[in-house]
């Protein structure tokens, strides 16, 4: 059985004018996700990561009432779209990034439907800065402030990030987010296209900061 994290509630934020921004910033943003024809060869600047990202909901009500649109979107309906920033190493740049929202990286994610990740990136350190779903005009944005470590020529498990959400989302509705180790679960399912991987496997499961 994997260790939970430390559990954190956070917000749904709805911003009206953001919609048309995210969608930008998501388009210039790379996949967060490796090929295993990309981890052939790994620098002496570079490392690898590994994880999941999984999105549950709530159940649905027996019966919901005749307005119940109101209380928000369907969240096991949704798309969503992990973004992830490489943090800058001076303070205005971390700040720069905090107000841009520019994201280095991105991962597609569906409700129910773990997303198990192998990604190379350059040294440093990372922040995973939203989970995000469009919704209308602008979209719903959830900060869950994960941050960790990319180490030279190292595999890094960090862990299976847990998003729990309630069954319609607004702004304002409240999510539960954890961390669970479920490392020898995420090496079998990568087991097949990733025979290999860079290095020694060391986890250091991402904390919220």
């Amino acid at each position: 059985m994997g260790n939970s994290g430390t559990r954190v509630r956070r917000g749904w934020a709805r911003v009206l004018v953001a919609g048309v921004a995210v969608l930008l910033l998501a388009s210039c943003a790379s996949k967060f996700r490796s090929t295993p024809s990309e981890l052939t060869e790994v620098r002496s600047n570079e490392g690898v990561v590994v994880g999941s990202f999984y999105l549950e909901t709530e159940s649905a009500p027996e019966k919901e009432r005749a307005l119940a649109f109101l209380g928000g979107a369907k969240a096991g309906k949704r798309g969503f779209t992990v973004s992830v920033v490489r943090i800058p190493d001076t303070r205005m740049g971390a700040l720069w990034k905090m107000l841009t929202g520019d994201a280095d990286y991105t991962l597609d994610v569906e409700p129910g439907q773990e997303r198990v990740f192998v990604k190379k990136l350059p040294v440093g350190h990372y922040r995973v800065s939203s989970i995000s779903t469009q919704w209308g005009n602008g979209s719903l944005s959830y900060s869950p402030n994960l941050q960790f470590s990319v180490l030279p020529n190292q595999t890094t498990y960090i862990g299976k990030s847990i998003t729990r959400m309630p069954y319609r989302i607004r702004g304002g509705s409240q999510v539960d987010q954890r961390v669970e180790d479920e490392q020898e679960k995420a090496m079998v399912a990568l087991a097949e296209g990733f025979p290999t991987l860079p290095g020694p496997v060391v986890t250091e499961l991402m904390r919220q900061r």
